[in-house]
């Protein structure tokens, strides 16, 4: 399961972080939701999230600006309080969004 986490300075492809929540689904035996769906959970639990155009003219891709992937083995395997810490710029498990 991939996790994500509040960082200013880093940005992450938004079709990187959709990917990882569809192989997260496909693992998980899920439905997962359509890509706009995905991006309104995103900002729920990533509220002051920024989306930027970034790249070459021609090559550009959007990015989510404000986000990075956080590094293997600091989970801390309570998504429950991770959603609670969202809001101080502490690690939320992106994967554990609750579609339905």
């Amino acid at each position: 399961m991939e996790n994500y986490e509040v960082e200013e300075d880093h940005n992450v492809p938004r079709i990187s972080l959709y990917s990882h929540y569809l192989k997260y689904c496909q693992q998980q035996g899920l439905r997962p939701v359509n890509s706009a769906s995905f991006g309104k959970l995103i900002r729920s639990v990533f509220p002051d999230l920024k989306t930027r155009r970034l790249g070459t003219r021609g090559q550009s891709k959007y990015h989510y600006c404000g986000i990075k992937i956080r590094k293997p083995g600091r989970s801390d395997g309570n998504p429950a309080a991770a959603a609670a810490a969202a809001g101080a710029g502490r690690t939320v498990p992106v994967m554990t969004i609750d579609t339905q």
